[in-house]
């Protein structure tokens, strides 16, 4: 078949069909975009998240309060080594990685200083840590009688949404 013919008889059907093709080229993909940009704004529950000390002094009565204190938005999985916690983090078994600093249990410093540590390819999760970040701050702050800071540290390499949401789209198109 030649091409002009081809043309002309699709060019035919899209005038007949204006709603149809409306339809599959801008309101699909509007949906999908509006979804997944409204996904990254929502705060996951019983999300799992890797509870590690962040050196040798700390105690299980460290990592058990800091447990009970990230249980209410969390379902926190403790681990022995930072290595194991963020090997499971690039692998998404879990979404962060909380290092809890010595001397959690018995208050022995002024000031604690913890760190939540995101996988940056995570892109729909990345925005949403910062909303954790202020929750695990709160949280172990009313938690614990001393002055407690959350910093969030974004480990690997970061993406963009558009980056991470043309292959859905490419694939949605395709389908």
């Amino acid at each position: 078949m030649r091409i002009r013919p081809l043309l002309l008889k699709e060019l035919i059907w899209s005038k007949r069909n204006l709603l149809a093709l409306g339809l599959l080229l801008v309101v699909v993909p509007a949906f999908f975009a509006g979804a997944s940009v409204a996904f990254q704004t929502v705060i996951p529950t019983d999300m799992p998240i890797g509870v590690v000390g962040a050196g040798q002094n700390v105690s299980d009565a460290d990592l058990t309060v800091t447990e009970g204190a990230v249980t209410f938005f969390s379902d926190p999985v403790r681990y022995d080594s930072k290595a194991g916690a963020t090997r499971d983090l690039r692998r998404e078994v879990v979404y962060a990685v909380l290092e809890v600093p010595p001397g959690v249990a018995d208050q022995s410093s002024d000031h604690l200083e913890f760190e939540l540590l995101v996988d940056g390819s995570v892109v729909p999760f990345r925005e949403t840590s910062i909303a954790i970040t202020n929750i695990a701050n709160a949280r172990l702050s009313s938690s614990l009688p001393v002055d407690v800071s959350v910093t969030r540290t974004i480990a690997g390499p970061s993406h963009s949404l558009p980056e991470y949401l043309l292959p859905l789209l490419l694939f949605g198109v395709i389908t």
